[in-house]
């Protein structure tokens, strides 16, 4: 209900938000995956709330749905929803490289993420 009636002013807290949801993927209770998901639908269904730069966690939280077992039925819904966005992705290529180019961030270059700099050891190769 929140995310519905104040979406838009979630602002800076979207990437917690997704990191949240995605984390609810992997729980083993099905009542928490399906509310998590509805909450993952209406983000994805009303898009323009979220930053340009959130759509990979949007993209890597709808894969974890798609990866949870408690569901089968959300399972394929979230194979579908990237099914979708991949679609739209090819469709608005030129519109969607020009919003990421307005805030600085480049897809196709990998992101390093908090936990990468745990992992490293300074001695590898990347």
């Amino acid at each position: 209900e929140v995310l519905q009636s104040c979406g838009e002013e979630v602002g800076p807290a979207w990437p917690l938000v997704l990191a949240m949801l995605k984390g609810v993927a992997q729980d083993e209770e099905e009542r928490h995956v399906r509310v998590a998901f509805d909450c993952v639908q209406l983000i994805r269904t009303d898009c323009s709330a979220l930053p340009v730069d959130c759509l990979q966690l949007l993209l890597t939280t709808i894969g974890a749905f798609g990866f949870q077992q408690s569901d089968l039925n959300i399972s394929l819904t979230a194979i579908t929803l990237l099914w979708n966005i991949a679609d739209f992705f090819g469709r608005e290529r030129q519109a969607l490289l020009s919003a990421f180019s307005e805030v600085d961030f480049h897809p196709g270059v990998p992101r390093k993420s908090l936990g990468d700099d745990a992992d490293d050891n300074g001695g590898g190769v990347s």
